[in-house]
């Protein structure tokens, strides 16, 4: 959508024990996609929502994520694209649409 992408990706881990460790995995890489910065972050629900800044190919991006876990999986839930082209409300509904049954 006008050059943002919204995605869902997931990793399923032989063990429990490395899925925080593959969600914060996701959340670094992500972030370097846009050689950014996180500039919000907070917990929730088994995992942590950020907003990060960055530019690639010079021009000024922006991603919002959710990177959450449950037993042996890491998702991760984002927008990325440039700055401003979409508005809050659809990213907040996006991000939170995503529900573990």
């Amino acid at each position: 959508v006008d050059g943002t992408v919204f995605a869902v990706g997931s990793a399923t881990l032989a063990d429990a024990s490395e899925a925080e460790r593959a969600a914060r995995s996701m959340q670094t890489a992500m972030v370097r996609n846009i050689g950014g910065s996180v500039s919000k972050q907070a917990a929730r629900d088994n995992g942590v929502d950020i907003e990060a800044h960055g530019a690639s190919n010079g021009r000024p991006m922006q991603l919002h994520g959710r990177f959450v876990t449950r037993d042996k999986h890491a998702y991760q839930v984002v927008v990325i694209g440039p700055d401003g082209a979409v508005d809050a409300e659809n990213i907040d509904t996006f991000i939170r649409s995503f529900k573990l049954n």
